[in-house]
């Protein structure tokens, strides 16, 4: 059974690269579990922005990734880090842009982030 204990004790071993196998796994099956309700995620932006042209691109952040986020922010505790998975909505024009965000931001899933790349490109 994965707890957070374990996640964090994993994590620790990875920021250092003294992670064993089985630390790895337990990292990976982290990995997993954050990916369980994308598939839900999914279909909601599909109903919400319906009638609205769009394109979902999801993302799970790989092991490499993960262990460069530990290091930057020595303070954080993998089972805290809470972008393992990510969505990117892409639609053709700003006008679609602004009533697509509008839609996901008075919607029912609460957003850990958000950003917008036409004013924060970089």
């Amino acid at each position: 059974m994965l707890t957070a204990k374990k996640i964090d004790k994993a994590g620790r071993r990875l920021r250092k690269d003294l992670s064993s196998p089985d630390d790895k796994e337990i990292v990976l099956n982290f990995r997993k579990l954050s990916c369980i309700d994308l598939p839900a995620v999914c279909n909601y932006v599909g109903s919400t922005l319906e009638g609205i042209p769009f394109i979902l691109a999801c993302r799970v952040k790989r092991l490499d990734t993960i262990r460069r986020k530990l290091n930057r922010f020595a303070d954080m505790a993998l089972s805290r880090m809470d972008d393992i998975v990510g969505i990117r909505i892409l639609v053709p024009n700003l006008q679609l842009q602004r009533a697509a965000c509008e839609r996901i931001s008075n919607g029912d899933i609460p957003l850990n982030y958000s950003r917008d790349y036409l004013s924060e490109p970089n």
